[in-house]
């Protein structure tokens, strides 16, 4: 019988190739040749594993879970607060659990919201922020040990809750507190909306919003024949829907709620396990995401 809810427990080992792992070989790593000396690096992460940003393939036959319990370790944390009510308006930590209601008002320990970073999502990205100390730090001794000051590290994150709480946990991992010298507190940068340029900012460029809207209709015209093939396959498991670019869910939803599952060890219909379906789908949706980028790039200088 399948179960309308999925927990997962972070420390129970991965395989060395489930589709979630890719650690930072720090030990492979390629040394630059001697004559050569290191003097900046730039590292840019997206967010880690996540759950679905909407609900799809709920119901039988896929039976992917519509409710995620796998943010357990997010629910407590300390909000500094104004104390108004003092003289000298000190700020307080106050203890809070946050926890997501359900319409019927229901409450679940650990449920986490759409799209938001798991437990296990937190925890590759501690990782790799100790990787990255391992790398730079350790070997080769570009980054202090210790770290004292904001001018020595720069760390920025877009205004998302994934993507901040990632590059927490990154910084954890890359600098914990006893290698912070006293006093020192790292500073996350964000930028306004309008601000932005870590991404295509269509909120800042209406030109680049017309041009996305645009190559996105074109690449369904152009890819939704390579994906007709599949419907047989996979149409039973989106309410008999064809699988399109442009359809209800869109081919981008469906891989996005397959890819969730896959990476917390969710059970997925097997045939979005054969590389002949899902190699075809990515294909399709990175062309209408990413194929364009050139063309967007121009329009916007």
């Amino acid at each position: 019988m399948a179960s309308n809810s999925s927990t997962f427990d972070p420390t129970t080992p991965k395989p060395p190739n489930w589709p979630g792992a890719h650690p930072l070989d720090v030990d492979n790593y390629p040394v630059a040749p001697p004559d050569l000396k290191l003097e900046q690096v730039h590292i840019y992460v997206r967010h880690g594993e996540r759950t679905p940003v909407g609900v799809r393939m709920a119901s039988p036959p896929a039976s992917i879970p519509e409710h995620w319990s796998l943010c357990t370790t997010a629910r407590r944390f300390r909000a500094s607060v104004a104390n108004t009510l003092s003289g000298p308006h000190d700020d307080e930590q106050l203890p809070l659990r946050k926890v997501v209601e359900r319409p019927d008002g229901t409450v679940v320990e650990g449920e986490c919201l759409l799209g938001e970073l798991t437990d296990l999502g937190r925890q590759t990205t501690y990782d790799f922020g100790h990787s990255l100390r391992r790398l730079y730090v350790d070997r080769l001794g570009f980054l202090p040990d210790k770290v004292r000051g904001n001018d020595e590290v720069y760390f920025r994150t877009t205004n998302m809750p994934r993507t901040t709480e990632s590059l927490q946990q990154i910084i954890h991992g890359l600098y914990p507190t006893n290698k912070c010298f006293e006093g020192f507190v790292p500073r996350i940068r964000v930028r306004n909306g309008k601000d932005e340029n870590l991404f295509g900012n269509t909120f800042a460029c209406k030109r680049l919003e017309i041009l996305q809207i645009g190559f996105a209709q074109a690449a369904a015209a152009s890819w939704n024949s390579t994906l007709e093939p599949l419907d047989k396959k996979v149409s039973k498991y989106i309410d008999g829907n064809p699988i399109r670019l442009d359809g209800k869910p869109r081919a981008s939803g469906v891989l996005d709620t397959v890819r969730a599952a896959v990476a917390h060890g969710i059970a997925v219909p097997p045939e979005f396990k054969e590389k002949g379906v899902i190699d075809v789908i990515e294909k399709a949706v990175v062309q209408e995401w990413f194929a364009g980028c050139e063309i967007f790039t121009s329009s916007c200088h």
